[in-house]
């Protein structure tokens, strides 16, 4: 689509030849790899079976059914276990959610 086609006309620019406005801001870039990390702790600090259910469900997408199979658990059980674990992340990551 456009958008790659932009990325890769972009990209094979020097960086002089690119407006500044379509230039990463390096700024935003740590920002956001700061976001990931506080991310990726609060995350870890997760009961396991939240955890799990936040891993399987976000960067497998696997169903609800299908977590409940591979963590030998009820789908409502899987539910709750979901609800529960983006309830602690989202207090958790409140104030960097906020700004």
């Amino acid at each position: 689509g456009l958008v790659g086609s932009e990325m890769c006309i972009r990209d094979s620019l020097h960086p002089s030849q690119v407006p500044a406005d379509l230039r990463p801001q390096p700024d935003a870039t740590l920002e956001k790899r700061e976001l990931y990390r506080k991310i990726d702790t609060a995350i870890a600090t997760l009961p396991e079976q939240q955890r799990l259910c936040i891993v399987l469900r976000t960067f497998q997408s696997l169903d609800y059914e299908d977590i409940a199979a591979t963590l030998d658990c009820s789908v409502p059980s899987v539910k709750s276990l979901l609800f529960r674990a983006r309830a602690t992340l989202r207090d958790m990551l409140r104030d960097e959610l906020n700004d």
